[in-house]
């Protein structure tokens, strides 16, 4: 699981717009948003690439994105399929 928290910089004209486009996106939740067009979202992926963070930056609208806290866990040792690493003995 990647989580990362955003601070976006929004053109103020643009805001609304890019507020629509913010609700598009799975696992993104915008949390605070400021007249002067500031927002602080939170992006929460499978992905450990960070893919929809870089999506954020590249809306029309947005002047910049900066991530401001960043955890990343990996997938549990249980989640794995138990069985691929098993052996059979036979008598």
């Amino acid at each position: 699981m990647n989580i990362a928290g955003v601070l976006l910089q929004v053109h103020p004209d643009r805001l609304d717009e890019v507020r629509s486009a913010l609700d598009r996106f799975p696992g993104v939740e915008v949390h605070i948003v400021t007249e002067d067009g500031r927002l602080l979202v939170t992006v929460e992926e499978e992905n450990p690439q960070g893919g929809t963070v870089l999506a954020l930056h590249r809306l029309e609208g947005v002047l910049a994105a900066s991530v401001a806290y960043h955890h990343f866990e990996p997938e549990p040792e249980g989640d794995k399929d138990e069985d691929s690493n098993d052996a059979t003995i036979t008598a």
